[in-house]
């Protein structure tokens, strides 16, 4: 008994600071579950708190669940802080600030309050991005999207193009107008970013038949734009589908030096940028 109590709180000690940054630790899967569940339980704990008077009906429940996410969240926090060797760079740490941030406002509101800190409860949803590693595919889904890095700029920097052109447009055409509802750029702004997301804003149309040709012909451009999105996107599945299939098949995958691309161990050249493969992996 002893002896498994021993082998199940062994970790690489040489690599990780402690048992919980261990992916093959068995305490590291049974916490990252756990957390996981405590996070999904959290956003219908809020939901269940919202519906008519439950809030004061069952307030003492929902604190008291309330306090033992925050506290489990604590103490992860406090156990890898004083694990951790550079302790000052474990403070400053994004994704540290947000785990401190996930249970901070429920021990501040003991003691201070503040409608805002019911808000502030919602930064610990964050925390299921850390956990994202436990499902490989999501881990290549991300290396993935930085081959794409690119594609994606050019769709950004095309929409940001059109945003403000179509903006600038209805504003300039519209603003003589006496009963036109576009009185300023931000409020043009504000339309063509709803009516480009393909909601539309009723409240709010042109009036001059110059816009109205013009807007005819800039509403097909978001439709566009969103069919590029999705195509990269889908390729970026695909690529990240391909490259788990290799691995889980047991296959030496090589990585591009130019693009960073995932390329299976027999391909004499890279599957995007062409770049050609001059040392042989075996």
């Amino acid at each position: 008994m002893v002896e498994k109590i021993r082998n199940y709180l062994l970790y690489n000690r040489d690599v990780y600071d402690n048992i919980l940054d261990d992916p093959k630790s068995e305490i590291w899967r049974f916490v990252s579950t756990s957390l996981l569940v405590l996070i999904i339980f959290f956003p219908i704990l809020l939901i269940f708190e919202s519906i008519w008077n439950n809030s004061t009906k069952y307030s003492v429940e929902i604190f008291y669940l309330d306090a033992f996410i925050s506290s489990a969240f604590l103490l992860e926090y406090v156990y890898r802080f004083i694990c951790v060797k550079e302790k000052f760079k474990f403070i400053i740490s994004p994704s540290k600030i947000v785990d401190l941030l996930s249970f901070l406002p429920f021990f501040i509101g003991l003691v201070v309050v503040w409608k805002y800190l019911k808000i502030l409860r919602l930064i610990r949803l964050f925390r299921i991005l850390r956990l994202i590693k436990i499902i490989p595919l999501t881990d290549w889904f991300i290396k993935s999207l930085r081959n794409y890095s690119e594609e994606y700029r050019a769709i950004l920097v095309l929409y940001i193009v059109i945003l403000f052109l179509g903006s600038f447009f209805v504003y300039y055409l519209e603003k003589s107008i006496i009963w036109t509802p576009f009185t300023s750029i931000w409020n043009s702004l504000w339309w063509w970013i709803v009516t480009m997301s393909t909601v539309w804003y009723w409240d709010m149309s042109p009036i001059s038949d110059w816009w109205k040709i013009i807007w005819s012909i800039l509403i097909f451009l978001w439709p566009l734009i969103l069919a590029l999105f999705w195509a990269i996107t889908i390729m970026v599945f695909m690529e990240s589908s391909e490259s788990e299939n290799m691995l889980n098949k047991n296959t030496k995958l090589k990585e591009c030096h130019r693009c960073r691309t995932f390329n299976p161990r027999y391909a004499n050249y890279c599957m995007k940028c062409g770049e050609p493969y001059y040392v042989k992996v075996d």
